[in-house]
């Protein structure tokens, strides 16, 4: 019974992984735009999206995130 009940929990915990990662996703990486004003005056330009792998008291899960970057000062 212990064996069914931690297969059915850990099931359970992807599942619900999946879920919020979908909910967390929903946002399409924060995309604002092909340029973004930078702090230094300029603009920053949309480079590309990038996911970032945390893990949850579910699951690990992948965010998705865009991704900025600033010729004049070097930030992203």
């Amino acid at each position: 019974m212990g064996a069914l009940e931690i297969a059915i929990r850990s099931s359970m915990h992807e599942v619900g992984g999946k879920l919020l990662e979908s909910i967390i996703n929903s946002d399409g990486g924060a995309y604002r735009g092909r340029k973004l004003s930078c702090e230094c005056g300029e603009e920053k330009d949309f480079i590309e999206y990038r996911y970032k792998r945390i893990h949850t008291v579910l699951s690990k899960i992948n965010v998705k995130r865009s991704y900025y970057y600033c010729e004049e000062c070097n930030e992203g």
